[in-house]
C-alpha cells in the first residue's frame, strides 16, 4: 500500500509538471542572449539559454509560489513568481543591459608578492566533478586573500579525465561576505573551452582589472554540452573550501569531504 502511494505521488507530480521553452533576447537590440541563467530561486530547477537564446525549463506546481529569476552577466535581471510566468504563457523575455559604472583605479604596486591561493592538487588518484549534467550546474573554491588590495591574475583548473570532447564553461567569480557567496564580481562573461587533451585550464585574468578587498570563489559553471558523458577534476582529501550548486539560481552547498583542483594566481603589495 506504502508502495502504491508512492507511486500515485510520483505520477500526480509528472502530470502536473510542464516543460516551457522561449528565447531571451537583448531589450535594445534584439538580438540573442547567450548563455543566460534560468531558474527557480533556491531551488535544484534551473537551465542556461543555448547560443542562440533559446532554453527549455520544467516546472511543477510544487514552485509555483517561488521565483523564476533570468540573468546574464551584463544585464539587469529579471524576475517573476512562477505561478505568473505560467499563467502568462510568455515566450521571450527581454533583458535590459547593465549600465557599468567604471570602477576606481587602483595602481598595481611596483614591487609585489605572488601567491597561489585555493588548491594546486594535479593528483589523479582522487577526482571530483559536477553534482549534476543539468545546465548551470556551477563547482568552486573559495581563495582566501592575505592582504588587500589583491589583484587577481590568472585561474586555473585541474582536469582529471573528459570523456566528453569539446565541453564549454563560463568562469565566475563571486564576492564573499562573511562566509557567503554574494555578488559576481565581472563585469563580462568569460567563457572557456576544453577538450579531450586538456590537463591544466589556465585563464589570463589580467585584462580585467579585479581587485579585490576580500575573500573570493572562484567557479566553473557547464553551459553547454556533455550529457551523458564524464568530466572530472583533479581533487584531495586536504583540501578545503570547496562548493557547488546544482543549477542556476540554486543553493550553494559545502562540498565535502574532499576539494577539486582550482587555484588562482594573485599579488599584493610587499
Amino acid at each position: 500500500m506504502k508502495n502504491f502511494f508512492f507511486i500515485f505521488l510520483l505520477i500526480a507530480n509528472y502530470l502536473h509538471s510542464q516543460t516551457f521553452t522561449g528565447k531571451i533576447i537583448d531589450k535594445k537590440t534584439q538580438s540573442p542572449v547567450l548563455y543566460a541563467n534560468v531558474g527557480v530561486i533556491g531551488k535544484s530547477i534551473g537551465t542556461v539559454s543555448d547560443a542562440n537564446g533559446y532554453y527549455s525549463i520544467q516546472l511543477n506546481d510544487s514552485v509555483n509560489n517561488s521565483i523564476l529569476k533570468f540573468s546574464c552577466i551584463g544585464y539587469k535581471s529579471y524576475s517573476i513568481k512562477v505561478f505568473d510566468f505560467k499563467k502568462a504563457n510568455i515566450s521571450t523575455i527581454e533583458l535590459e543591459p547593465d549600465i557599468i559604472s567604471l570602477a576606481a583605479v587602483v595602481i598595481k604596486p611596483k614591487q609585489y608578492n605572488t601567491k597561489v591561493l585555493g588548491n594546486e592538487n594535479k593528483n589523479r588518484s582522487i577526482l571530483a566533478g559536477f553534482h549534476t549534467n543539468d545546465l548551470g550546474s556551477e563547482l568552486g573554491v573559495i581563495m582566501h586573500i592575505k592582504k588587500t588590495p589583491t589583484f587577481i591574475e590568472k585561474a586555473s583548473f585541474n582536469v582529471a579525465y573528459n570523456d566528453a570532447g569539446i565541453v564549454k564553461f563560463r568562469v565566475n567569480i563571486y564576492h564573499m561576505n562573511n562566509g557567503i557567496v554574494d555578488s559576481i564580481i565581472l563585469k563580462e562573461p568569460i567563457i572557456v573551452e576544453i577538450d579531450k587533451q586538456t590537463r591544466v585550464l589556465t585563464v589570463d585574468l589580467k585584462k580585467y582589472n579585479l581587485v579585490v578587498e576580500n575573500d573570493f570563489l572562484v567557479s566553473l559553471e557547464w553551459i553547454e554540452g556533455y550529457g551523458s558523458d564524464k568530466i572530472s577534476f583533479c581533487a584531495g582529501l586536504m583540501n578545503k573550501n570547496c562548493l557547488f550548486r546544482k543549477t542556476s539560481q540554486d543553493n550553494w552547498e559545502k562540498a565535502n569531504p574532499i576539494g577539486v583542483g582550482f587555484n588562482c594566481t594573485v599579488t599584493y603589495e610587499k
